[in-house]
């Protein structure tokens, strides 16, 4: 009875992550179309002008004016004078260089966007359109302002701070209102301090609503991976709404996603990627009031996220002042926690999310930075993450050895009772009351609790999901080699040659051997599966996390073959 509650356990858990991996929750269904996002209006190129009524040329654009900005080390940005939005926004440490960079461009003279993909090792670029991203659009009861990204703003301070860091103002102005732009780039983080001044020229007050989006692509020919695919890095849009990050992924964008999951307390709204993201983090709370979401996608594989302002009112010649802050950079703790707003934190710290396993991932969420940290001083006793995770897996065990020696030693109890187990079978038959009546005199009489063995594996259970959260989700490891570059280049990626994996299902195998068997041959025959499915599933993890099951599975084959040395466990349970 104790030993099915413990493979019910198991298996149930193993079935609802394999479910929810290979199934994910379906995409939400078709909603009224939203307006289109910021930058799907807004960012224009000289090769893509604004629109013109029909049969008009569309009005000529001065040419486009490039500012580089450049924080050796650190980042590369290239801000547009259409819209003053970015460019690009490279990363220059090479531990962030990518070998797979897929963006939209528009080719000289060509009417519409492609696919351009860099397969040569070099910077990551987070601005992945062709249109400038960091867009922001203006709308009033009162009066009428063109898409102001698809003009050409004025350059009108450039200026290197005392800290290093670089300040750009750009204007624009209409018969109505003054627009202006203000970017500061940090020097020592990947942060760009971004204001947004709106200045009432009209004689009259004028009522506006302020919004600020994003854009970026994902190659649609690129599917998300699965359970028993590679990963790929996928771009999605992504938003917190107070206090939760919420995502969609292009399939979802196409559907387009209910204007209600992003109507609120918005406080950032990001492209992100799974190590890498692009955000931007808005004052929030109930001075501020809700903003008015939106994200959605192109069939080419543009997509795009913003977020409106509530309506203000603006009296003859008042000037309302919106400041936001800009991250670009790696998913790291610190460097997100760091990002504020004015006086408050920008709360960026959403934007990496440890419970996304499907059973106990919010139990686990907890013990996840705690977790990371010790493996950051680890790293620095040892200077190599791989041998980080094995000294932090040999920790975990140890703090978990009570809770499993008490399970193992149930289940070897358990296995001693076998013959009376059998006995009680055949002398009860099909009598299901008498057997379990017997069962339990069985038990108490030896001192066994039926769930022994399963509780403490209950117990352990948070720990090894956080570890496992821990270790996909790392920054640290990307481009992190194992032993050597020529095995594994990157823990973050699957191993090429599928060391891991075969070793880790080997030694699986052997911990079935010397585990006590299931009496039941149904059960006989799932516990020998296992080792063929983790083996499957880890041809696809990534390395790092491959390494921390192999460890793992070999500390439990240590403890497991200690424990069938010693004595019998019914001799000692026996009062």
């Amino acid at each position: 009875m104790e030993k099915r509650t413990l493979l019910a356990v198991v298996l149930c858990m193993a079935t609802l992550f394999i479910w929810y991996q290979l199934f994910p929750p379906p995409a939400p269904p078709p909603a009224p179309q939203a307006p289109p996002a910021v930058g799907n209006q807004t960012a224009g190129t000289a090769s893509a002008p604004p629109s013109a009524p029909s049969g008009e040329a569309p009005p000529p654009l001065p040419p486009e004016q490039l500012i580089q900005v450049e924080m050796p080390g650190r980042y590369r940005a290239v801000v547009t004078s259409y819209g003053a939005g970015l460019r690009s926004f490279e990363l220059l440490n090479p531990k962030y260089f990518t070998k797979d960079l897929r963006r939209m461009v528009l080719r000289p003279g060509a009417r519409h966007p492609e696919m351009d993909r860099r397969q040569t090792d070099g910077p990551t670029d987070l601005v992945t359109s062709y249109r400038p991203s960091l867009g922001i659009r203006l709308r009033g009861r009162d009066f009428k302002v063109p898409d102001v990204l698809q003009q050409a703003w004025s350059l009108s301070e450039d200026t290197t701070l005392p800290d290093g860091g670089r300040r750009l103002v750009y204007t624009w102005q209409s018969a109505e209102v003054a627009l202006r732009k203000t970017l500061v780039f940090a020097r020592e983080n990947y942060q760009v301090a971004m204001t947004v001044e709106v200045k009432n020229l009209k004689t009259t007050p004028v009522n506006h609503h302020l919004e600020v989006g994003l854009e970026g692509f994902q190659d649609p020919s690129q599917k998300p991976g699965g359970i028993f695919s590679a990963r790929v890095t996928q771009n999605e849009a992504a938003w917190d709404r107070s206090g939760t990050m919420q995502s969609a992924g292009l399939e979802a964008l196409l559907e387009r996603v209910p204007p209600d999951k992003l109507r609120g307390d918005l406080r950032w709204i990001a492209i992100a990627q799974p190590y890498f993201i692009l955000a931007v983090a808005m004052p929030y709370g109930d001075k501020i009031g809700d903003k008015q979401g939106r994200a959605s996608a192109e069939a080419n594989g543009l997509i795009s996220v913003s977020a409106e302002y509530s309506e203000r009112t603006l009296a003859p010649g008042e000037t309302a002042v919106y400041p936001v802050t800009v991250y670009a950079g790696p998913k790291l703790p610190e460097l997100l926690d760091a990002v504020g707003v004015g006086e408050q934190t920008g709360a960026l710290a959403t934007a990496i999310s440890y419970s996304t396993f499907p059973v106990l991932g919010w139990l686990a969420e907890p013990l996840v930075r705690p977790l990371l940290w010790i493996m950051r001083r680890l790293h620095a006793a040892t200077g190599s993450w791989a041998l980080a995770i094995v000294l932090l897996t040999m920790l975990v065990k140890l703090i978990t050895l009570y809770p499993t020696h008490k399970s193992m030693k149930s289940m070897k109890a358990m296995s001693e009772l076998r013959p009376e187990i059998e006995a009680i079978k055949a002398r009860c038959g099909d009598n299901k009351e008498k057997f379990n009546l017997e069962m339990m005199a069985l038990y108490k009489r030896h001192g066994i609790n039926p769930l022994g063995g399963c509780l403490p594996i209950l117990v352990q259970m948070p720990i090894w999901i956080a570890l496992y959260a821990m270790l996909s989700s790392a920054v640290e490891l990307y481009r992190e080699p194992f032993i050597t570059p020529r095995w594994i280049a990157d823990l973050t990626l699957a191993d090429p040659y599928f060391i891991l994996p075969l070793a880790t299902g080997a030694l699986m195998y052997l911990q079935t051997k010397l585990s006590p068997p299931p009496a039941d041959p149904q059960q006989r025959m799932i516990s020998n599966m296992m080792p063929i499915l983790f083996t499957v599933f880890s041809l696809f993890l990534p390395a790092g996390l491959t390494l921390y099951i192999l460890t793992n599975t070999l500390l439990s084959m240590i403890q497991q073959a200690v424990l069938n040395r010693s004595k019998p466990a019914l001799g000692r349970a026996k009062k």
